[in-house]
């Protein structure tokens, strides 16, 4: 049972619409937050959570999640910031569309 209808031939473009696909999301009986919906975000904005979980070098991590149309850096984190083994959670509020998320360990020998 797929997700979604595959189309008949590959597309250029996706065809599948957000309202459709938030349609699609609330009959498989998931969550969707609306922008200005209840959910502590502004009117047309969308509340994200990011967890890390650290090793037992948890300064060596840090990280940022970058907005792709404007290059903007939404959020970062710092080396130096976080505990060994702590589990760290960061609810923001994004605009809709394309975001990258980077991470990155101190010393080079990544986690643990």
């Amino acid at each position: 049972d797929p997700s979604f209808s595959p189309t008949p031939l590959p597309t250029m473009y996706p065809t599948l619409s957000l309202s459709s696909f938030r349609d699609e999301l609330r009959n498989k009986g998931h969550s969707v937050f609306e922008p200005g919906s209840p959910n502590g975000c502004q009117t047309g904005l969308y509340k994200i959570k990011v967890e890390i979980l650290t090793d037992k070098f948890g300064g060596d991590t840090a990280w940022s999640l970058i907005e792709d149309s404007s290059g903007d850096v939404i959020y970062s984190v710092q080396e130096k910031t976080y505990d060994r083994y702590s589990l760290e959670t960061v609810e923001m509020c994004v605009s809709f569309g394309s975001h990258t998320f980077q991470i990155s360990d101190d010393y080079g020998d990544g986690v643990c």
